[in-house]
Parts: C-alpha cells; structure tokens; sequence
C-alpha cells in the first residue's frame, strides 16, 4: 500500500470493520465545531484573576475553551481545563504546554499545526506536558511537528482516536510522533493512526530518560508506520527496565514507507521477558507481503 493511500485510512487493509482515525474523522469539524475567535500571541490560562472572555469559567472552577484559534502558545497554569473544537498553529516550539501537577486536562476534537519552522535542532510540540496527571487526548489531528505528544513521567494519561501524521524534521530532531520519557503509571494509547514517514525514532516511543517502571500501560488497536523502529517499548539498553501490566495488543503496522515498518524494525527496547502481566498479543502486518499475518515478539 502507497503511503498516499493511507492519508485517509479509512477501513482499508485486513483490519475489517475497523475505521481508523483520519482527517476526516478528528479535528473541530468532525465534532461539530466552528472556530469562531482567533487569538493571537501567547497565552496563559491562570487559576485566578481575570480571564478573557474565550474561556468559561465552570461553576466548578474548571475552565472550557471551546471554538478558538490559537496562533501563539498556550500555557496551561491552571488545572481542570478543557480545550473543545479548538484550533493550534504556534511558531514557537509548543502549542499547548500543561504546566500543573495536578492536571486535569482534555483536548478533544482540536486540530495542531502545520507549525512553522522553528530553529535547527529545536523540538516543537503540538502538547507537551512534562510531568502532569490526568490528561485525555482525543479525535485530534496533529501535523507539522517533530513531537506531536511529548509527555515527562506522566500517570493516567488517555491518548485515543487521534491522527498523527506529516511530523516536521530539520536537521538534528528526533521525530517521534508519541514520546514518553519513562517513569509512569495508568497510560493508554488506543486506537490511534500513527504515521511516521522519517528515517529515524519511531511512532510510539517508550524510553527511559526519566529511568522508572512502566505500570499499566495499554498499547491498543493503533495503526502505525515508519520511524527507525515503529515502536520503542521502554526499555533499556541493558533489558533491565521494569514492567507492570504492560500490554501490547491488537495494533496494525504499515510497510507503507519501510518494509519492516520501520527502517530497521516494527518494535524495539521491548520488555524482556513477555509473560505474566506484560503481554503482546494479537499484533499483525496492515499490508504488504504479510498482510494480515501476526507480528513476532
């Protein structure tokens, strides 16, 4: 399969039955929304004082941003706000930064980038959060970035329904379309695309820069191609990372621009070994000479 063909992946390949996330499925339209305000520069949403008339304070103190395009970077200092139906085109390094501990955020329906070019070398993200709990992304389109989701030792982060696709590269990134620094607890990636047509880093990618455990984490019914290696499973270069309740199951992955989905393979750094509660199952080739058959571990 052409890797244009999978702009609009709809329920192609041996996944019968299963529409996955495209353009046409994600961002403000799909949900019903209109951009109704631009906002220019950069912004930050404070938990007290005076708030524009783009946010709605909730009776519960949460805050709702509905309808809005952002042209600068947003800066999430308050918790418990929600982003609907909004739009992101920030020329700095980060659309939205969600800057508090205690988080509570969702983003659902909105759409990131293309970002303009940053400087050589420098990572831009569509949302970065570097150490935050409770966050929900949702039925986003994310382009134009190096790093769409980068994420520190975040805990009960829900990733799902999103397309990510036609990440930036300048000379220097690292393209990797989920980054997860290591060290966290209750992650779900969930059916998900994910397409990465770059040489280099992968789609999902599970390290060990905040060395730590990886506890209860899903990877589940994504569509996923290219990277250097597709998926990067949080361990170490000497194997000796620990895993809890990690599952791997379910996912699709692309020859649509490497042959081994990626560069060199569809999986790396997994947990070694499978077994117990750490599980791969049910993984198979979405096209290509194998199409349909399971993925080894």
């Amino acid at each position: 399969m052409l890797a244009s063909q999978l702009a609009n992946p709809g329920t192609s390949g041996w996944a019968t039955g299963r529409i996955f996330p495209s353009a046409a499925t994600t961002g403000p339209a799909a949900g019903g929304y209109t951009i109704t305000t631009t906002v220019t520069g950069n912004q930050t949403i404070n938990p007290t004082g005076t708030h524009p008339s783009w946010i709605t304070v909730n009776p519960d103190g949460s805050f709702t941003v509905t309808g809005v395009s952002f042209t600068g970077q947003v800066t999430c200092a308050a918790e418990n706000i929600s982003f609907l139906g909004c739009q992101f085109t920030a020329a700095g390094l980060t659309n939205v930064m969600l800057n508090h501990g205690n988080a509570g955020y969702l983003l659902q329906y909105c759409k990131f980038g293309p970002t303009p070019p940053a400087q050589v070398g420098g990572l831009s993200r569509c949302v970065y959060a570097p150490g935050v709990n409770d966050i929900v992304i949702d039925r986003c389109d994310m382009s134009g970035t190096e790093q769409p989701i980068n994420l520190g030792s975040d805990n009960n982060v829900t990733i799902t329904n999103n397309y990510l696709h036609h990440p930036r590269y300048l000379e220097g990134d690292h393209t990797e379309l989920i980054y997860i620094a290591g060290n966290n607890d209750s992650i779900t990636i969930q059916g998900n695309t994910i397409l990465n047509p770059q040489p280099q880093t992968g789609a999902i990618t599970l390290f060990q820069d905040n060395p730590g455990p990886y506890t209860n984490v899903l990877i589940d019914s994504n569509l996923m191609a290219g990277g250097g290696n597709t998926m990067y499973l949080g361990n170490n270069s000497s194997g000796t990372a620990v895993f809890s309740n990690f599952v791997v199951s379910n996912n699709w992955i692309s020859t649509c621009y490497f042959a081994n989905g990626g560069v060199f393979s569809y999986r790396a750094f997994q947990p070694v070994p499978w077994g117990g509660t750490n599980l791969w199952q049910n993984n198979r080739w979405y096209d290509g000479p194998s199409a349909g058959q399971l993925l080894a571990q």
